[in-house]
């Protein structure tokens, strides 16, 4: 159906909204007034309609929900899952592809929440010149500075991994009280 209309309507398209439109009304009054369809014993769709003879209320009730579902709950846990998978990329050194398979979601969408969420990244340059390990005689001082250097990479894994162990209670706990 939507081919048709597309090739009958929109192709090309009419000079002004107003032609656009009277096209589109034609064409509904020969698809529901005037085609046979097979779907229906090739009859038209107006030959079968009947009107529903419920009344509707002129205004809708507003809706109420039971105690444990709260309007925007999703987005917000939504919204502290991606901040919470930003902060893991921005701490840790792990690649995106990493995180988003950890996380179980995709590069593009988890590069997209970065993209929004930081204003400057750190360059794949910066990064490797701040973990690489220095070349040649390493001194007391070097050999200090490399040791800090390899705690402080130690101390930013296990808080990634602390991170990855809360969001994913998060997650849970989320999601049980969904299939509840």
């Amino acid at each position: 159906m939507h081919r048709t209309l597309k090739a009958e309507t929109a192709k090309p398209p009419r000079s002004s909204m107003r032609a656009q439109q009277r096209c589109f009304d034609a064409f509904l009054d020969e698809y529901n007034n005037e085609r046979p369809h097979e779907a229906i014993g090739q009859s038209t769709p107006s030959s079968l309609y009947q009107p529903s003879p419920r009344t509707l209320p002129k205004v809708l009730p507003e809706l109420e929900y039971p105690e444990p579902f709260e309007m925007g709950a999703t987005r917000k846990v939504y919204t502290e899952f991606r901040q919470d998978a930003v902060h893991l990329l921005k701490t840790t050194d792990r690649s995106f592809v990493k995180v988003a398979e950890d996380l179980g979601v995709s590069v593009v969408t988890l590069r997209q929440w970065y993209k929004r969420g930081v204003v400057s990244k750190k360059s794949r340059k910066q990064r490797k010149a701040e973990t690489a390990k220095f070349h040649g005689e390493e001194t007391p001082e070097r050999k200090l500075a490399r040791l800090e250097r390899e705690n402080a990479a130690l101390q930013k894994e296990i808080d990634s991994q602390r991170m990855d162990r809360e969001i994913l209670k998060k997650a849970a706990a989320f999601f049980a009280k969904e299939s509840e």
